[in-house]
């Protein structure tokens, strides 16, 4: 059967909000605001995509090592994921902005 598969996530190199098979782009972002475009469908797991996206940051040098959770960014507001849910479930949405916050307590030096 041909389509999506469930889990999977992948990097937009460019622009653009239109799927195949159900899928969308949302824009994730680290602490620092860099931020990249990855395609998604409802099904993908919010700990696939968290996952993706630090992969990803890491690989650019645009992220530390730690651990990292999503927050859905929306309308000045933001709104906790909870990792084992699906994107569906916790309702993203195409064009949705997504950022990564350090799940590290922070500790004074």
């Amino acid at each position: 059967m041909a389509g999506v598969e469930a889990d999977s996530v992948e990097v937009v190199e460019s622009g653009g909000q239109g799927g195949e098979h159900g899928s969308y782009v949302v824009t994730v972002r680290t602490p620092a605001g860099f931020s990249a475009e990855f395609r998604v469908t409802d099904a993908v797991r919010v700990e696939v995509l968290t996952q993706r996206a630090v992969a990803q940051f890491t690989a650019y040098g645009q992220l530390g090592d730690g651990n990292y959770r999503l927050v859905l960014v929306r309308d000045g507001s933001s709104t906790d994921l909870v990792a084992s849910a699906r994107l569906g479930e916790s309702g993203v949405v195409a064009g949705d902005v997504l950022s990564l916050v350090v799940m590290d307590p922070q500790v004074d030096g």
